[in-house]
């Protein structure tokens, strides 16, 4: 009995002590732990600290292809795509036959629009890990990329064979459904994600705009910010019942009310709201809603007079009442804006309506997604077949070609409104604007841009936008003084322009009577060359013209470039 007990102790003992020197001999390295924090923080996406970590460990370790991997990751990451390609393939050279570095050169290739080398990099992965879902997803979004669809199609199918839950294959499909123009399977797909992500939310209100489905595309829109816009109207309510002062939350309060269709309590709420900031355009929204047409009407035609949100403001104004009036005038506003809820409200009457109307709304639309502008030039030639010189359907085609890159088309169709109407501004500004665009086809054509310009200004004298691309046009060439006298004309023309609002809002009346003080501005002879700034005090506002006034063609301005009718 003695003897089993002092054997089996024995080899306890021994067992214990043949542990302890696999675990001394098999201990992981600084090396392995490096490698372990670095790949903890690459899925963390501290890319920066996985520099930090693993930038020197191959020259210590040898070759080790995990470093080169992740150190490729984090530099695609950070947009550094030569790194990224070096690392990638050094992991290549020590273990070609691994997926993962292949991945990475096809992803990177990717980034830089090299579509084929993508697509040469991830049939490599394919080949060596025929059961790797990343590496099919990777073919699949280069194949994508060269808008081979049917190939692109197949490897995210064989992507979901291999991984039904991977959340990216709905994406890629989704993306070649939508491009492909396959509306069936992008439906078919889409249905079968209840909680698409924020990317697949914005590609499927893209495609309800493309089928035509406008009121679709807000109510998608919407219906997936609920639960978020509940709970910000469930925070204000209570912020304002703790601190009924803080008038500052009712903009936002009134905005999300009108998004969940709560429209009483919207127009509720703007009735208490005091503060500086319109509610017009969310008010008219919610008369619309409640079918209080004067009401939505009025309020439309004070955030027309405002001219923040003078687009959507007259389109919707145009939906009510039906007059052309309100179509012309939108497409003279200066900002660019994009409001789901008039567009719904336009599919209604599209059917119905005429070429020209048809066309103003594809105009409208074509905001939202370049693809109507083919649309509203198509309905605005039928207009030029009964009417070979309708200002309107013109200026419509030639917006629809300078949007969709088609310059030329654009010009030959505003030097027929040009000669048809030689007292109208619009054609001899989008002239200019378009020889603007030329200029580094023909550097010597300043001057007749410059003479367009300034003519439409004459016909238009009050014409904000037009004041601003002569200024902008005179400040390119080094000549500040009129620059300035421009930039100052327009603003002049601002305050003449609020002066002669019409009816004032009741928000409006309750508040203090519109004054407005000159600050002294110096000359613009005075000025020379020195950077400044020219501001306007209102009571309620300030408005700043930021004037360079150099001669620096490549700075900060000179990316803005010149306001254009155009553009909308």
């Amino acid at each position: 009995m003695k003897l089993y007990i002092v054997v089996a102790v024995a080899f306890v003992l021994a067992l214990t002590i043949a542990v302890a020197v696999l675990s001394v001999f098999d201990r992981p390295s600084e090396i392995d732990y490096r490698l372990a924090r670095g790949r903890a923080l690459l899925d963390a996406e501290n890319y920066l600290a996985v520099l930090q970590t693993l930038r020197d460990v191959p020259s210590r370790q040898g070759k080790r292809p995990e470093a080169h991997s992740y150190l490729g990751a984090a530099y695609l990451r950070l947009h550094l795509y030569k790194a990224a390609i070096k690392e990638f393939e050094e992991s290549v050279r020590l273990r070609p036959r691994q997926s993962d570095p292949w991945i990475g050169l096809a992803s990177t290739y990717i980034e830089l629009g090299e579509a084929q080398k993508a697509i040469d990099q991830a049939r490599r992965a394919t080949d060596i890990e025929k059961g790797s879902a990343d590496a099919w997803l990777m073919l699949g979004r280069a194949e994508w990329q060269q808008r081979n669809f049917d190939e692109a199609e197949k490897a995210g199918l064989k992507a979901r064979e291999l991984d039904v839950h991977h959340p990216a294959v709905s994406d890629l499909l989704l993306h070649v459904y939508f491009d492909g123009n396959q509306p069936e399977k992008f439906q078919a797909e889409l249905d079968q994600d209840s909680r698409p992500s924020k990317v697949i939310q914005d590609l499927a209100v893209r495609f309800f705009l493309r089928q035509g489905q406008f009121a679709r595309a807000y109510e998608f829109k919407t219906r997936h910010e609920r639960a978020e816009l509940d709970r910000s109207v469930l925070e204000t309510e209570l912020a304002l019942a703790r601190e009924p002062a803080r008038t500052e939350l009712y903009p936002q309060f009134v905005k999300n009310l009108v998004r969940l269709g709560r429209s009483s309590e919207a127009v509720e709420a703007a009735k208490k709201y005091r503060g500086p900031i319109p509610l017009d355009v969310e008010l008219g929204k919610s008369y619309w809603m409640a079918g209080r047409k004067d009401d939505a009407l009025e309020a439309y035609r004070r955030a027309s007079a405002g001219r923040v949100h003078k687009l959507s403001a007259e389109v919707a104004l145009a939906a009510i009442t039906g007059d052309i009036k309100h179509w012309q005038e939108a497409y003279r506003a200066e900002r660019i804006e994009q409001d789901y809820f008039v567009l719904a409200r336009l599919e209604e009457i599209l059917p119905k309506s005429s070429p020209l109307i048809r066309a103003f709304i594809y105009r409208y639309a074509g905001v939202f997604d370049t693809a109507f502008y083919n649309k509203a030039a198509e309905e605005a030639l039928h207009v030029l077949d009964t009417d070979p010189t309708n200002f309107d359907a013109l200026m419509t085609i030639a917006t629809a070609y300078h949007r969709l890159g088609r310059a030329d088309d654009a010009t030959r169709y505003i030097e027929i409104a040009r000669q048809a109407y030689p007292r109208s501004a619009e054609p001899l500004s989008r002239l200019a604007n378009l020889r603007l665009t030329a200029q580094q086809k023909d550097p010597t054509d300043v001057q007749r841009i410059l003479d367009l310009m300034d003519r439409a200004v004459k016909l238009e004298p009050n014409n904000a936008s037009y004041l601003f691309n002569l200024g902008w046009t005179y400040d390119q060439i080094g000549d500040t003084s009129k620059a300035a006298d421009s930039f100052m004309e327009m603003q002049v023309s601002r305050i003449e322009h609020r002066h002669c609002w019409s009816k004032p809002s009741a928000r409006t009346r309750r508040t203090k009577p519109f004054t407005s003080t000159w600050q002294t501005i110096p000359s613009a002879d005075a000025i020379g060359n020195r950077p400044f700034r020219i501001t306007i005090v209102f009571s309620r506002s300030i408005l700043p013209i930021p004037l360079r006034l150099s001669r620096r063609a490549e700075s900060t301005w000179s990316s803005t470039g010149p306001r254009t009718l155009s553009k909308i």
